[in-house]
């Protein structure tokens, strides 16, 4: 998910780990970012490419494949939970 510069990220200060939200507070980030974002990208890894590098550099490795596809290249991320170099 992509946002344009002027977006207050105030909005956004209730995420820190998703997996820890309530329903109601995902809810509203959900609505949140849906009406503020200007484009949204997908990544994919196989199974098999997650059995042979592990979860974590396989979602990394997914979330580089949606970057490269966008045709926006964001001046920053918001990334939850994991790091990418």
């Amino acid at each position: 998910v992509s946002f344009p510069p002027c977006v207050e990220f105030g909005l956004l200060s209730d995420i820190t780990d998703s997996k820890k939200l309530s329903s109601k507070t995902r809810e509203s980030l959900v609505k949140i970012i849906e009406e503020n974002s200007i484009i949204c990208e997908v990544g994919f890894t196989s199974a098999n490419e997650i059995d042979a590098m592990g979860i974590i550099k396989a979602t990394k490795l997914a979330m580089v494949r949606a970057l490269d596809r966008s045709v926006f290249k964001p001046d920053h991320l918001l990334i939850d939970a994991l790091e990418l170099p």
